[in-house]
């Protein structure tokens, strides 16, 4: 720690936009959640550059459900060394890792994917990661301007310095009030309840046709290295269905104002309408520089396609909704019965398909678990599926809504 804080003491900031920071407040936050493979990432490099947002990409989900309490240490620098320690990395695609927090016995995902450069860039063209001395400076020094004779933070106020410095260290304009948008990723009503306790709240459920979300969760599961999580090869299935019964449900209000349902299919079709449609939820002004994707205000490489190449022109690519190759017509009826209710509530259209003799109950194996079991010389438990596809369709609960 001494050491870095000997760099830091040649780093040069800028001073006026520290102290317009200082009395920047943040009382609101918007936490984007996935409905499987749906394009949570998309919609938030989106929003990010709108000039009154706050954001990191990284995912701090168990930030908010693990030590709760004062975060990470007795000092706010040890508070800020240890944090970064958890989170930081210089690696451009962020690291997965399982590791203890405080307050668990278990080992949990948290990914490292708060990224910095550890030089100042000279390039545009690349991503725009904030230098890591510049930061730990603005943390440092923007904690003692607006928090003075503090020696530790609490939750929010550590939460609302990590993104106010992470702005300042890539020179965001300062606004008198940001709203942190906040890529929460997994719709978890533990994290929403806590971080209700400090902010006003809006949920943002990103969704995507059920049919084809889970034929890219499937897809993206069978590949090698991209499962990091601990699933066993033979509940990949059950993992990926268990999330999307799970993924589907009202976190928190029926209140459409606050949490609502934005389909990937209408951003393809309109993308203005529905961003004008989300920032006036928050009494926020369309701004243009949310028709781009881009990462840290800097213009990305672009969204993954469901085939997982770069899609360089969303609005025109067919193959992001092709799910027929991987599940045949009695697969494809099936599921549509097993949401049934999403597709009413969602306004999906049912596929009209001869069944080819076959009945399309429940009860009937998928087609699909059977080429997985050819293919990568797995046997999958059909009961515990069976067991969880009953659970869905008989449930009471209710499903969010779309935004309008």
């Amino acid at each position: 720690m001494d050491i870095i804080l000997e760099k830091i003491d040649n780093i040069k900031i800028n001073k006026k936009l520290l102290y317009d920071y200082s009395k920047s407040k943040c009382n609101k936050i918007i936490n984007i959640v996935f409905f499987g493979r749906s394009g949570s990432q998309f919609l938030f490099n989106l929003l990010e550059s709108h000039p009154n947002f706050l954001s990191i990409k990284s995912e701090f989900r168990q930030f908010w459900i693990n030590s709760f309490e004062n975060p990470f240490g007795d000092t706010i620098k040890e508070q800020l060394f240890n944090f970064l320690n958890i989170y930081a990395t210089f690696n451009e695609n962020g690291e997965h890792q399982m590791i203890k927090l405080s307050g668990s016995n278990e080992k949990v995902h948290v990914p490292k994917d708060l990224i910095f450069s550890n030089k100042e860039q000279k390039s545009k063209k690349k991503e725009n990661f904030p230098n890591i001395y510049k930061f730990i400076k603005y943390f440092l020094e923007l904690s003692s301007l607006k928090y003075r004779n503090k020696r530790i933070l609490n939750k929010k106020e550590f939460f609302d310095t990590v993104f106010l410095s992470y702005s300042l260290s890539i020179q965001k304009a300062a606004q008198k009030e940001f709203i942190i948008l906040h890529n929460l990723h997994i719709p978890d009503k533990n994290a929403i309840n806590r971080i209700e306790m400090f902010y006003d709240t809006t949920i943002i459920h990103m969704i995507r046709h059920p049919i084809q979300s889970l034929a890219s969760h499937i897809k993206r599961y069978l590949e090698p290295g991209k499962r990091f999580n601990g699933v066993k090869d033979n509940n990949i299935v059950y993992h990926c269905l268990a999330g999307l019964f799970k993924d589907d449900q009202q976190l928190k209000s029926k209140d459409d104002t606050i949490e609502y349902g934005v389909k990937l299919e209408d951003i393809h079709k309109e993308l203005r309408l529905v961003l004008s449609k989300i920032l006036k939820k928050l009494n926020m002004k369309f701004h243009h520089s949310c028709l781009i994707e881009t990462s840290n205000g800097s213009p990305t490489k672009g969204m993954i396609g469901y085939d997982g190449k770069r899609v360089k022109n969303t609005r025109n690519q067919k193959d992001l909704f092709n799910y027929t190759e991987c599940f045949s017509n009695k697969d494809i009826c099936k599921l549509q019965n097993i949401f049934k209710k999403n597709f009413e509530q969602w306004n999906y259209k049912f596929l009209r398909i001869k069944e080819e003799n076959e009945d399309s109950k429940v009860n009937i194996v998928f087609d699909f678990i059977k080429d997985i079991e050819k293919k990568n010389n797995l046997k999958i438990d059909d009961q515990i599926i069976l067991d969880l596809i009953f659970k869905k369709v008989s449930s009471q609960q209710s499903l969010f809504k779309l935004v309008n």
